[in-house]
């Protein structure tokens, strides 16, 4: 992921509020808002420094599964839960990696070692 796809998905979450929101994202004044009732709180972010690459990034996310679109709108979208938890399943595939990679070929080169060490004695 870009610096500017992984900015602007912390945009949009932060406008989303919470999972359960929408955001509606303005593409002629370049700002994001919350799709809220009337006593809901209501954050609106402006993303004009987007103003070139705004819809490739929005696909780029779209891709990613990290938003969705409204099918009745492109102009509403929603942070899937991969996007809400990106760091925390970012981390835990990296963790999952050096376990697979690093530590598990570590704890097997041991036990190898011990066996052919104990079966040397006999």
């Amino acid at each position: 992921m870009t610096i500017k796809a992984y900015r602007l998905l912390k945009i949009i979450k932060k406008a989303q509020i919470n999972e359960s929101k929408e955001v509606f994202i303005d593409f002629n004044e370049r700002y994001v808002c919350t799709v809220s009732e009337k006593n809901d709180s209501k954050v609106t972010i402006d993303i004009s420094e987007y103003e070139q690459s705004l819809l490739n990034t929005l696909e780029y996310l779209i891709d990613s599964g990290l938003i969705e679109k409204n099918y009745s709108s492109s102009s509403y979208v929603k942070v899937t839960h991969l996007g809400w938890h990106f760091g925390e399943i970012t981390l835990w595939k990296i963790f999952s990696f050096l376990m697979k990679s690093i530590i598990v070929p570590i704890f097997v080169a041991f036990i190898t070692a011990i066996l052919t060490i104990t079966l040397s004695k006999l």
